[in-house]
């Protein structure tokens, strides 16, 4: 086979201009499996002779192997019209059209369903949208409220330094008045010493005599109820 294979591609290198040996070169991949090979040689051999009925045979059944129905359909009805009257390449046309309608039916069908799951991925994008919508929105009342939130704690804070400085200015005013009320305690205190340390002789010898002048008085007096 393999001998085979490289005698026909050298034939077909050194004559493309003859059919045959492109159609033998497609038997001989057809049977190794190479299909898309198979293929491109039977090509080549109607390309070469248009009428070559065997070729556009062998062509509609590699395309057939090759799961492509509806190419083979193509290929099965010009060896029809080659040769009309064949009854195995007419049951084979047959054949590959019934694949080839089974194939377009399940085609349509799985495209028929891929648009129903297409619409109902678009639907839920749509849902998807809306909600995303829905949360940016909500996201951005939240980030303002968090913002207004900031500005509330930040006036209390300066409110509360503010109140925290004037209370403790408070305080320290109110220190000094009460050592100011201290010292002046203290200065009311040494004034009033000082004052009774420096009163006169004569003033006090004054108060002596009129405590003694009323306790005479008040002894007659005393003396006189008494008299019968």
């Amino acid at each position: 086979m393999a001998d085979a294979m490289i005698a026909l591609k050298e034939a077909v290198r050194l004559d493309p201009g003859l059919p045959d040996p492109h159609y033998q070169l497609g038997l001989c991949l057809m049977r190794t499996g190479d299909r898309a090979g198979a293929i491109e040689a039977f090509r080549s051999a109607t390309r070469v002779e248009p009428s070559f009925r065997a070729a556009y045979i062998a062509w509609g059944m590699a395309l057939k192997e090759a799961n492509r129905p509806a190419e083979a359909v193509v290929q099965f009805r010009r060896a029809l019209e080659l040769d009309p009257e064949d009854p195995p390449t007419a049951a084979l046309l047959k054949e590959v059209e019934a694949l080839s309608r089974s194939l377009t039916d399940r085609l349509e069908k799985q495209v028929a369903e891929m648009r129903v799951q297409l619409e109902e991925l678009s639907n839920q994008h749509r849902v998807l949208q809306q909600k995303l919508s829905e949360s940016q929105i909500s996201s951005e009342g939240y980030i303002n409220q968090i913002a207004e939130l900031k500005k509330i704690l930040a006036a209390k804070d300066t409110s509360y330094l503010a109140a925290t400085h004037s209370q403790r200015e408070a305080e320290a005013e109110r220190e000094k008045l009460k050592v100011q009320f201290e010292d002046a305690q203290k200065q009311t205190e040494n004034w009033k010493k000082k004052s009774l340390s420096n009163q006169p002789d004569e003033e006090k010898y004054m108060r002596v005599s009129c405590a003694r002048s009323l306790a005479g008085t008040n002894k007659r007096s005393l003396i006189l109820s008494y008299s019968p």
